[in-house]
């Protein structure tokens, strides 16, 4: 289905922006009545829902985002949605081959390790609403199929590669605190606006500020994400893998104001030390790569 969705001369592009971490923003990328043809329940919201199987996430009252929202049964999602309201549904690929196949085409198109997180979400809103100001850990594919929503995009001065998402106006996590500044309260000056309209594309990297607004009609977005994973991902899954062979290993980290158990881990240390002298990327990569 990629094939109906990214025109064969913006493939280069594409890569191009994927590559060099940069927005690419594509007006008439694809033809919205092929994409509905192929997946008939994006015609309407209604439709959506009347396809759709299990919980709906629902953005709260306050900041409109994914970290502000619930999940709801979809019966109560809907009563949410007709009431003006915002709606994500997860994971679309696990109802739908279409999707999931799509999603491996991507992964190929971009050459990814099979350890990416790779997922397709449906965005619902109403007239007026959005997403408030934030930034992803992931890169993200967005087809905005009906309605017209405004996008605003910034670079990020305030954290390069960040390996999770952050909204303003909530707390970093421990581990972003660790290696950014102190995040804006208001959205930087500096942005690029897009205005997406049935048929558009929009190729969003990690990392770039943005926020939303659906200034026309009922707004439904066809996204695909892709969560890829860190160096430092690929070389802790490597280890894990395959330090859990070792029962040493697998022992509770327990009773560590005593002496002999701290000496237990210094020798388990010790070995490892031996074995990283024989570390290289492709042994890395042979095991990461061959997990699934």
């Amino acid at each position: 289905m990629l094939e109906t969705l990214i025109q064969e001369n913006k493939l280069e592009s594409v890569l191009e922006s994927f590559t060099q971490q940069k927005e690419l923003y594509v007006e008439e990328m694809f033809k919205t009545d092929e994409l509905i043809e192929s997946l008939p329940y994006l015609s309407s919201v209604d439709d959506i829902f009347k396809w759709w199987q299990g919980s709906v996430d629902v953005y709260n009252s306050g900041i409109a985002d994914e970290v502000n929202s619930s999940s709801l049964i979809k019966e109560k999602a809907k009563e949410s949605y007709d009431n003006k309201g915002t709606v994500l549904f997860n994971d679309a690929n696990q109802l739908d081959q279409k999707l999931e196949q799509t999603l491996g085409q991507i992964i190929g198109l971009f050459r990814l390790s099979s350890l990416t997180y790779a997922r397709s979400l449906i965005y619902a809103s109403s007239e007026g609403l959005g997403t408030d100001s934030h930034f992803d850990q992931n890169v993200n594919l967005i087809f905005q199929v009906s309605g017209q929503k405004k996008w605003w995009v910034a670079k990020n001065d305030h954290v390069e590669n960040p390996l999770t998402r952050f909204t303003m106006g909530t707390q970093r996590d421990d581990e972003l605190k660790t290696y950014s500044q102190n995040f804006p309260t208001e959205f930087p000056n500096e942005a690029n606006e897009y205005l997406l309209k049935p048929g558009d594309f929009l190729l969003l990297p990690r990392g770039a500020w943005h926020k939303t607004k659906v200034l026309e009609g009922e707004s439904i977005a066809l996204n695909f994400t892709l969560t890829i994973p860190s160096w430092v991902d690929l070389l802790t899954s490597a280890f894990r893998s395959q330090l859990v062979k070792d029962k040493r290993w697998r022992d509770f980290a327990s009773e560590l104001d005593r002496p002999e158990k701290i000496m237990e881990f210094e020798e388990l240390l010790a070995e490892l030390k031996v074995d990283l002298i024989d570390l290289n990327a492709g042994t890395i990569l042979n095991t990461t790569e061959n997990q699934h």
